[in-house]
């Protein structure tokens, strides 16, 4: 696994590279992302389902576009934006993204 830090530097170096203007300042969602397209996938854990292995970081990418939506699963609910999503894993996990907010438990 590559330094954290390095992925960080990588990061900005990509956005330098691509030409963005304002390159050496992004949010923490665009650097989450950035990070993301890096790796190798967006978890780390080799999930086994009914007796079959999933690639590590599987998971659905859940959007509404209509409005805003609830989805939760037996310990938590989550408030997605129109246009926002989450990640839903084959556990059951789910991971906020942009536009979701966890509203149960706080």
């Amino acid at each position: 696994m590559e330094n954290p830090n390095r992925l960080i530097i990588r990061a900005f170096e990509q956005a330098r590279d691509a030409g963005k203007i304002d390159w050496s300042r992004m949010t923490t969602a665009v650097l989450k992302n950035r990070i993301l397209g890096l790796t190798e996938g967006h978890g780390r854990e080799i999930l086994n389902v009914a007796g079959r292995e999933l690639a590590r970081g599987f998971h659905w990418n859940v959007s509404h576009s209509a409005s805003n939506a609830s989805l939760g699963n037996s310990s938590e609910t989550w408030s997605v934006n129109k246009g926002g999503y989450v990640n839903v894993y084959p556990d059951g996990h789910i991971r906020g993204g942009s536009g979701a907010k966890k509203v149960y438990p706080r």
